[in-house]
């Protein structure tokens, strides 16, 4: 490393770096080398060959920490203003809200007792109190990181937005393999961000959050939900691999109209091109055929099976459709493929 140093230590900057540290580490000969000026992060990538300058972040503070991707760490910045983004590959950024005062820190004791008590406040203390801006970032671990307020106190907050649930993270990895940077990007901000803002999150229900974000990224039309608890039982049931209840939902369901088409819009605005649905059919495709020869992941592949099904419908494959019928029979896609057949 030292016939670098003299790449490392220049910056348009006359101070001293005030950090050095290493992020995007993902192979031993190449990685990325980032230095915190006062003012500015320097991003260096670094070969057996060459050390190139990245990208230049105006910000006044820098940490290394493991957040969107597990063992890859990331950069969280403090920009100038106080707010707070976290810097991933080729320099996207995902915004950070400012972390909340937990509810039982000594403040919040404090106010407690002064209203037990009667005791006589101030007018500028009955006053809501400003919003604190973020001045520093300390002693990075991990997932962890200490904040600094401009009052003077310090959070320990935990910034893991890795995704947790196995068959949505085994899928979400897989499409990395097709999806462009900028599309994987996309994909991966507006997942977090559902996952994110789910309180009780199950197996199913982060499923169905997987792909309700890629059927709203490919302005897929979705059936809206059951209004009541019954109707959600048998639409489930209607879905089901096994064909005793398919037959019960069918005599219960009473003659409606089709269900009503909608479709969701995307937290940022951003969408994905319906061209990348035949990579996206594939590579889920070969994902549930590794559930399929394992017997702990039989009820992973009866998840994937349906929204297949919905896919090779609404690309008119014909093919594919009856394929994943066979494997798991469902409604999925057939008003799709009759539509377009037509």
């Amino acid at each position: 490393m030292s016939e670098y140093g003299s790449w490392l230590t220049t910056s348009d900057s006359q101070t001293a770096p005030t950090n050095v540290f290493f992020s995007e580490n993902l192979w031993p000969r190449s990685v990325c080398v980032n230095i915190q000026y006062p003012s500015e992060l320097a991003c260096f990538k670094i070969t057996p060959n060459t050390c190139e300058i990245e990208r230049r972040v105006q910000c006044k503070a820098a940490v290394p920490i493991i957040s969107t991707r597990r063992g890859v760490q990331d950069t969280l910045v403090l920009r100038h203003d106080g707010s707070l983004a976290i810097l991933t590959a080729e320099g996207r950024e995902i915004p950070i809200r400012q972390p909340r005062r937990p509810c039982d820190t000594h403040d919040e004791v404090t106010r407690r007792l002064a209203s037990s008590l009667s005791m006589q406040v101030d007018p500028d203390e009955r006053a809501r109190p400003r919003d604190r801006r973020v001045v520093g970032l300390r002693y990075p671990a991990g997932s962890r990181v200490s904040v600094s307020f401009d009052d003077g106190e310090t959070l320990r907050v935990s910034l893991e937005f890795t995704i947790k649930d196995r068959l949505v993270r085994q899928c979400s990895e897989a499409l990395s393999c097709v999806l462009a940077p900028s599309d994987y990007f996309t994909l991966q901000r507006e997942l977090i961000q559902r996952l994110r803002s789910t309180r009780l999150m199950g197996h199913h229900s982060a499923w169905n959050i997987f792909v309700a974000t890629l059927q709203d990224l490919l302005r897929m039309p979705r059936p809206t939900l059951p209004t009541s608890g019954l109707e959600a039982l048998v639409s489930k049931a209607r879905q089901s691999s096994r064909p005793i209840h398919r037959r019960l939902a069918e005599r219960i369901a009473k003659p409606t109209t089709p269900s009503p088409m909608s479709t969701g819009t995307a937290t940022y605005g951003e969408h994905l091109n319906p061209s990348n649905m035949p990579s996206i059919l594939f590579v889920l495709h070969m994902v549930a055929q590794d559930c399929r020869c394992l017997s702990s992941r039989q009820a992973d592949f009866l998840l994937l099976g349906p929204f297949l099904s919905e896919l090779a419908g609404s690309l008119a494959l014909v093919g594919w459709w009856d394929y994943w019928q066979r494997m798991i029979p469902c409604q999925t896609g057939r008003a799709v493929l009759e539509k377009i057949s037509k």
